[in-house]
């Protein structure tokens, strides 16, 4: 039995002076795709390399933070369909750099739809640490920070910059997302209002599991203030010890629970690269010696 949709509820306008909304695309090369090359059939009414709206805004925004970016996503990680010159890692070491604080939120568990082992993994992925992470001086490395949820599958998209920019939608952070390979969709809004800086209160409230009250608003809104919320060493100097630890400190936290877990960055490179390194360096030396012995048999005979 089918059901009939019935008509959205009217919404009335809202007056949004200084705002600007655009849903952006991301769209791949081809309308049909098949792993037979000779099969793909490319898009009459698109670009011929496709449609990349998503990626150009993301990184557009990235490059112009000064304070924050704040991103939430599944996935931290690559998979394959994507390609390196649409990944935005770069641009988040390059914001860390700068001293922007570059704030990670993603999923404790895994989807239950997912294959593997759903266990909790308390360190960041492997491409934000070599991406990001390994590459930044070790001054810098503490702009970065990576949270999960505990127990929680992370679906959202999104990234809040500067209390001025945000992006929601289905776009996923890595790059196949980025380049097109999956179709998406997001929404951006680039405003001089209190849009943004609205949302980023509820959210971060949300993520604190604390009610954003008329008490405890003026905190979060606090940008200074509020960036304390995922490390401690970003609270200012003048913040009472335990803030956003403690229930009261500030006035109004009363969180029911706890669900924000800091799982890094290291402080020092994955040794995992260059274990790697090391690895192949062994395996090269042992080639050119064995090649050093056939010569030195083939000579001899």
């Amino acid at each position: 039995m089918s059901r009939v949709v019935g008509p959205a509820p009217p919404a009335p306008p809202r007056p949004a002076p200084g705002t600007a909304v655009q849903v952006l695309r991301s769209l791949r090369p081809w309308k049909i795709d098949h792993f037979g090359m000779l099969y793909r059939r490319h898009w009459t009414v698109q670009p011929r390399y496709g449609v990349q709206e998503v990626y150009h805004a993301l990184a557009t925004a990235i490059r112009a933070a000064r304070h924050y970016v704040y991103l939430e996503d599944q996935y931290f990680f690559e998979v394959p369909g994507g390609r390196r010159a649409f990944r935005l890692y770069g641009l988040l070491r390059d914001a860390a750099a700068r001293g922007v604080k570059i704030v990670l939120v993603c999923s404790g568990r895994r989807d239950p739809v997912d294959a593997g082992v759903n266990k909790f993994r308390r360190r960041v992925t492997g491409d934000v640490q070599r991406g990001v992470v390994d590459q930044l001086d070790p001054a810098d490395r503490g702009n970065v920070m990576m949270h999960r949820i505990e127990d929680l599958t992370v679906h959202t998209k999104l990234a809040l910059i500067d209390d001025v920019f945000a992006s929601v939608g289905s776009a996923n952070f890595f790059s196949r997302s980025m380049r097109g390979t999956d179709t998406e969709l997001s929404t951006v809004l680039v405003t001089t209002g209190d849009q943004v800086r609205d949302l980023r209160v509820r959210l971060w409230a949300e993520h604190l599991r604390t009610e954003p009250t008329d008490e405890l608003r003026p905190s979060i809104e606090d940008l200074d203030l509020a960036l304390g919320i995922w490390r401690p060493e970003w609270l200012p100097p003048d913040a009472p010890a335990g803030t956003w630890r403690v229930p009261g400190y500030p006035a109004g936290f009363a969180p029911a629970e706890r669900v924000l877990v800091p799982v890094g960055p290291w402080p020092e490179p994955s040794p995992k690269p260059l274990q790697r390194a090391a690895r192949g360096a062994r395996r090269g030396a042992a080639r050119v010696a064995e090649s050093g012995r056939r010569a030195g048999r083939r000579l001899s005979s």
